[in-house]
């Protein structure tokens, strides 16, 4: 091996240290486009999680095609918190608290129209009769409720029960009735607040009720004679505003049967809610009635409610309940609704994220190429300048 002059002999050193730094650079840069393009697919499959949709708010019930409204699960105090006098209100007290799982109900009361196709379809055998047990017929009942939109009348607990479980339905406990019929408001006397009863809120004993009802001898003047509501008898269903939860009628216009028994002896039911021939106290909403289960009367009908435990195609969510649809996604389970799945971030966020990440890793990658072509440049005109000789077994 020949001699080495001190410029060649630095000249190889240099030279060999640039090729080994290129090396490494180079393996350095493939392993990082490698796991750059991990990265890159990692990101572009963002982590899933299961998320479910809340349920609708009103849906209309396939089966009868009533609308019916969402009652949140809450707990309430149920009962007369205010010691009212009447005797009927002693069954109310004392006040107690009563948790409930959501539930929908019925928007309207059960109306003629709706009861008769349930007889219509069913075969159901239905005779409409007063309380007395005289028949009426369908004559009797248009009296009271002229039209296929007015609340059905003549109903017993028994017919009320058979439409229910027809459209795949219940009546309401006493505590869904009451809970439903605040509509929000604790602790107050009647369903629209504290506000005595004016015309403007329901349909009761009225000065046209007054000129009805005084043909009777069981009647005692007890109608609001200060007081025209419109109506001498029932109401067309949903003619009065509705209460916090979007329910009509959850005062006066016609009673409403409840599963539950009155008494512990179960030989009365439950009643609720007063009726177009009530005075104002039986438009409390904390008033119980006991009536007699096959009993039927000119203002006693029902409205039926479901738990959240139905199929999906017994119901049409309403198309305008799900407008703005992110501000209704929960990460809460909610029972029996339909699983949407989403990504854990939102996706713009994620699209954003992929772009500033491969924008950083393209900025790294320039800078290492032009730190890499300077030394390449560098070698080169090393290896082209004449001045130097590079022994091959040296290098």
């Amino acid at each position: 091996m020949g001699d080495l002059n001190p410029n060649g002999y630095n000249c190889r050193n240099r030279l060999g240290s640039m090729m080994r730094k290129f090396s490494w650079m180079l393996l350095a840069l493939l392993v990082l486009a490698g796991c750059g393009e991990e990265i890159t697919q990692e990101e572009e499959k963002p982590k899933m999680v299961e998320m479910e949709l809340p349920p609708p708010s009103k849906i209309t019930w396939e089966k009868d095609g009533s609308q019916m409204a969402l009652v949140p699960a809450d707990s309430f105090g149920m009962g007369d918190s205010k010691n009212e006098p009447e005797d009927s209100m002693k069954s109310s007290r004392p006040v107690h608290t009563v948790e409930l799982d959501g539930f929908y109900m019925d928007v309207n009361e059960v109306t003629v129209g709706q009861f008769k196709q349930f007889v219509n379809q069913s075969g159901y055998d239905y005779v409409p009769k007063d309380h007395q047990g005289n028949i009426v017929g369908w004559e009797g009942v248009a009296k009271y409720s002229p039209g296929d939109e007015y609340p059905m009348v003549y109903v017993n607990w028994n017919d009320a029960t058979a439409y229910a479980k027809w459209a795949g339905k219940r009546l309401p406990t006493e505590a869904e009735w009451e809970y439903a019929a605040r509509g929000g408001l604790a602790g107050r006397r009647y369903v629209w607040g504290g506000q005595e009863p004016d015309g403007s809120q329901c349909n009761y004993a009225d000065k046209n009720a007054h000129a009805f009802l005084k043909q009777f001898e069981w009647y005692k003047d007890w109608a609001d004679l200060g007081v025209n509501d419109g109506y001498a008898k029932c109401a067309p269903v949903g003619s009065f505003e509705a209460n916090g939860y979007g329910l009509y009628d959850m005062a006066g216009n016609v009673h409403e049967w409840c599963q539950d028994w009155y008494d512990s002896q179960q030989k009365y039911r439950v009643l609720r809610g007063g009726s177009w021939g009530n005075d104002t106290y039986g438009l409390q909403v904390a008033d119980r009635n006991p009536y007699n289960p096959n009993g039927k009367g000119n203002g006693v009908g029902f409205r039926c409610v479901s738990g959240l435990d139905f199929t999906t195609d017994s119901f049409t969510a309403l198309p305008d309940d799900y407008q703005d649809l992110e501000s209704n996604l929960t990460a809460e389970p909610v029972q029996d609704t339909e699983t949407f799945y989403r990504d854990e971030v939102d996706v713009m966020d994620i699209l954003a994220e992929q772009e500033e990440l491969a924008a950083a890793a393209e900025e790294y990658r320039q800078e290492e190429l032009s730190e890499l072509a300077s030394y390449v440049e560098e070698f080169a005109a090393y290896a082209n300048d004449d001045e130097y000789v590079i022994e091959e077994d040296e290098f």
